[in-house]
């Protein structure tokens, strides 16, 4: 009877185990989902808070400002959804809901950011334009122009150049439409003064040039014939475009004719000059001559009186003495050639 009793307990233990034992098991499971589902939620949102920090960061630098308008309006939206997002979740409320959409708000916007096509602005241009200005309002064309038109360059000047000095040193901030548009706005400014006023102006220079440059007409025998037939055909073609009546020529046109002449006239080179070259290369040639033929010298008397004590370089020496010998050669050749020239 008491065997009995024992293996009643037994088996209701064994059933009780049964029973409670899968419920034991998922218990201890959700404790464990729940908290890793806690620690993904934190990363998920710090890492959607580092996207919206990234995300209004580059609103001011030049991967947007400069970037395709579509592109900068996809961010924009990717952007304003996510300011939504942020304003309805928590650090410290965990739910799916938030956890899904903080996720799919960090991917819009690193996808948004990837699209960004913006370069650095380059200053160069505009740059350029604002160093010529001391020269072109000295010029005859800027002095001629009337007010209004002074006026207009002026203005189109001075906000060119406070906004290059403004955002000189700041490359990754600076708008490359804008600076487009005040060298624009500074080049067509200037361009009206030059090419209503200019014209006169050039083709008087240039005149005063074809003037200067019309004494040295007949040296050609002063000159070396290279420098002189480039000089010849500068100012034939400068005397060309002031006689010709029926092509007129804009302001820059007359400019770059009496700029070429001018250079053509600075570049002539003397005869006397290439003669004192010619024998400058002469002496030299001649002190090399001389200086190998006495080492060819002193070469062959050490091979002659003393053969023991050179024995060990004798290779070398051989071979400095034939260098020489084929270094005198050549240099006779040339320097026959030179003096045929100077000749």
């Amino acid at each position: 009877m008491k065997n009995n009793n024992i293996k009643k307990i037994m088996l209701a233990l064994a059933l009780a185990a049964v029973a409670v034992g899968p419920n034991l098991a998922k218990s201890y499971a959700d404790e464990e989902t729940e908290e890793v589902s806690i620690t993904n939620y934190y990363e998920v949102y710090d890492n959607f808070q580092k996207a919206l920090s990234d995300a209004k960061a580059i609103t001011s630098k030049y991967q947007y400002i400069n970037a395709d308008y579509k592109n900068q309006r996809i961010l924009d939206n990717a952007l304003k959804e996510a300011e939504l997002v942020n304003a309805r979740v928590s650090r410290y409320v965990i739910t799916d809901q938030a956890k899904t959409n903080m996720a799919v708000a960090t991917g819009d916007i690193k996808f948004a950011i990837s699209l960004l096509n913006g370069q650095k602005a380059t200053l160069s241009e505009l740059k350029d334009l604002l160093d010529k200005h001391g020269d072109f309002i000295e010029s005859d064309a800027f002095k001629n122009a009337k007010a209004k038109e002074q006026r207009a360059y002026l203005d189109a000047y001075n906000e060119a150049n406070r906004y290059y000095i403004l955002n000189r040193y700041k490359e990754n901030t600076v708008s490359q439409f804008k600076v487009d548009n005040l060298t624009k706005v500074l080049k067509n400014a200037k361009a009206d003064i030059d090419n209503a006023y200019s014209q006169v102006a050039n083709k008087i220079s240039l005149k005063e040039e074809i003037a200067i440059s019309s004494k040295l007409r007949n040296d050609a025998d002063k000159y070396t014939e290279k420098s002189f037939e480039t000089f010849k055909a500068a100012l034939r073609r400068a005397e060309t475009s002031v006689e010709d009546k029926s092509s007129i020529k804009t302001g820059a046109e007359y400019k770059e004719i009496a700029d070429t002449l001018r250079s053509a006239r600075l570049a002539l080179v003397k005869k006397q000059a290439e003669n004192e070259k010619l024998d400058e290369l002469i002496a030299k040639l001649e002190k090399a001559i001389d200086n190998n033929k006495i080492a060819i010298k002193s070469g062959e008397t050490l091979l002659e009186i003393a053969p023991k004590t050179v024995a060990p370089v004798k290779g070398k020496l051989l071979k400095l003495i034939k260098d020489a010998k084929e270094t005198i050669e050549k240099s006779e050749q040339y320097l026959n050639e030179l003096k045929g020239i100077k000749g």
